[in-house]
């Protein structure tokens, strides 16, 4: 084997690391997202529901999934199923990193329009803050028992 053979792969092998970097950096991107808190199970075959909130078919959505205009759906991967379920069928917008490849987000902000405007719900930083808290009220954390 040549020089120039040997030095052309290393290009070749080098080019070939860099571009798929270059192509995982692009499949997650920050966005934004607005639509509806829709049941998965209900998204998924095309329809709206829960009727309403005291709807007893909430108990039985797996997920809930937010529901753009167009019909599309995204789960939101790292929020409460809790949270989510408080807040069925509202208008939801979901700040975070999208994953063009699942239709799937990973949520900074939660936010829930409530009158004209929307109202932060829940974020990292907040879920970090509680945590710390917490953990400041466990003997192991030095708060009080």
């Amino acid at each position: 084997m040549n020089k120039s053979s040997i030095i052309g792969r290393s290009v070749f092998m080098a080019a070939t690391f860099v571009g798929s970097m270059a192509l995982y950096a692009t499949s997650v991107q920050a966005e934004t997202i607005e639509g509806k808190l829709n049941g998965l199970n209900c998204a998924a075959g095309g329809v709206e529901c829960p009727t309403d909130k005291l709807d007893p078919h909430l108990a039985f959505e797996p997920d809930f999934v937010v529901q753009t205009a167009d019909g599309k759906f995204y789960f939101v991967t790292n929020l409460d199923r809790a949270v989510k379920a408080r807040h069925a069928l509202k208008m939801v917008r979901v700040d975070g990193k999208l994953s063009s490849k699942f239709d799937a987000m990973s949520a900074d902000q939660f936010w829930v329009k409530d009158g004209g405007d929307y109202k932060l719900i829940w974020s990292v930083a907040m879920e970090e803050e509680q945590r710390r808290l917490m953990r400041a009220m466990t003997p192991e954390g030095g708060g009080q028992s």
